[in-house]
C-alpha cells in the first residue's frame, strides 16, 4: 500500500491491487474473522486502497477511456470488502458530482455523515473530513458544511483549510443575500485567519491562498475595512472584541 502512496498513475494502480490481494491472503490464510478487530483494520485497509485507486481515476487519469467505470467498479468493490466505511460513499459523492448527478451526490454525502455521527469511531481522519467540506460546498449543504466545520474547529483551529472554506462559504452566501455585509465581514474575517495561520508557516496549496487573498480584495473594493470591522464587533458580545487584522 505504502508504494501505492508514493508512486503515480497506473503504476500506483498496481500496488493498491497488489496490496488488496495480498490482504484478502491474510485473511484467508491466518483465519481472521471478518467480524474481530483485526478482520475490521483488514477490510478497512482494502477499502481504502480501492478509494485510493477511484481517486487516481478522478485526477491523474482522468481523461483514460475507462476512467468512469475504474471509478463505478472500484467503489462497488470497496463497498462490498468494507460496507460500514464513510470514506467510500464521500468518494462516490465526488464521483457523482464529476457526473452532474448532484441529487445522487448529495446522498452519498448524507450517507456518509450519517455513518460516522451514529459511529464515532467511524470518523474518517481530519483532512478527509476538510474534504468532504469541499463537496458540501460543491453541493450547496452549506449549513451542513458550516455544522462540519465547526466541528473540524473544536479540534483543530490552526488549518489554514478551515479558514478559507468559512470564508469561502460565507462569501458565496453573502454574494445572494440582503445581508452582504454581515457575510462579506464575516468572509473577510476568516480569510484573513487563513492568511494568517500561513503566515505561521504552514504548507498549504498556492492557489488556496491567491484565492484567500482575490475574495479578500473583492470585498475590500466594495466595503472599507472599518466597516467590516464595524459589523464584526457589533455581532460580538459586549465583553469581546474581534482581533481581525485587516491588512
Amino acid at each position: 500500500m505504502y508504494l501505492g502512496q508514493m508512486t503515480t498513475e497506473k503504476t500506483s494502480i498496481q500496488y493498491y491491487l497488489k496490496g488488496i490481494e495480498i490482504i484478502k491472503n491474510q485473511i484467508q490464510q491466518t483465519k481472521v474473522t471478518e467480524n474481530s478487530e483485526e478482520g475490521q483494520n483488514l477490510k478497512r485497509k482494502a477499502a481504502d486502497a480501492y478509494v485510493s485507486m477511484t481517486e487516481i481515476y478522478l485526477s491523474d487519469l482522468c481523461f483514460e477511456p475507462d476512467a468512469e467505470a475504474k471509478c463505478e467498479e472500484y467503489l462497488k468493490l470497496a463497498a462490498e470488502v468494507d460496507p460500514n466505511c464513510p470514506v467510500v460513499y464521500q468518494t462516490l459523492a465526488s464521483v457523482r458530482m464529476s457526473q452532474n448527478n448532484l441529487e445522487d451526490a448529495v446522498l452519498n454525502l448524507k450517507k456518509s455523515v450519517e455513518m460516522w455521527q451514529a459511529n464515532p469511531q467511524l470518523t474518517p481522519s481530519y483532512e478527509n473530513r476538510i474534504s468532504l467540506a469541499r463537496l458540501m460546498i460543491e453541493a450547496q449543504l452549506y449549513d451542513d458544511c458550516l455544522t462540519l466545520l465547526e466541528t473540524l474547529q473544536r479540534e483543530d483551529d490552526q488549518y489554514v483549510d478551515l479558514w478559507y472554506l468559512y470564508g469561502w462559504i460565507y462569501y458565496l452566501v453573502g454574494s445572494e443575500s440582503p445581508d452582504k455585509l454581515e457575510y462579506f465581514a464575516s468572509a473577510a474575517e476568516c480569510l484573513e485567519q487563513a492568511l494568517k495561520v500561513i503566515k505561521l508557516g504552514q504548507y498549504c496549496d498556492h492557489d488556496l491562498a491567491s484565492h484567500c487573498t482575490q475574495l479578500l480584495e473583492e470585498i475590500y473594493s466594495l466595503y472599507p475595512k472599518d466597516q467590516l470591522r464595524k459589523e464584526i464587533d457589533d455581532a460580538l458580545p459586549p465583553s469581546e472584541e474581534s482581533d481581525m487584522e485587516l491588512n
